[in-house]
């Protein structure tokens, strides 16, 4: 397991703040949430809609959820 990951670890995390006056936000930041179930969520994932990051990232919450059988 690599050092970041190791459970209880402080990664480092950003304390966030809010930003009083954030900028315009680049096409590719369009952030869109969607409920859906884990088919339909396959289907997206192949469907060659989802920018690649996306797509991982989707792929490796499946996996950690199967790992702590959360899914099937």
């Amino acid at each position: 397991m690599p050092p970041w990951a190791r459970p209880g670890r402080d990664a480092g995390a950003a304390r966030a703040q809010a930003d009083g006056a954030p900028g315009a936000r680049d096409a590719e930041e369009l952030i869109e949430v969607h409920r859906l179930g884990l088919p339909e969520l396959a289907a997206l994932m192949a469907g060659g809609d989802m920018l690649l990051p996306s797509v991982v990232t989707c792929f490796l919450a499946l996996e950690r959820l199967r790992a702590q059988g959360l899914v099937d």
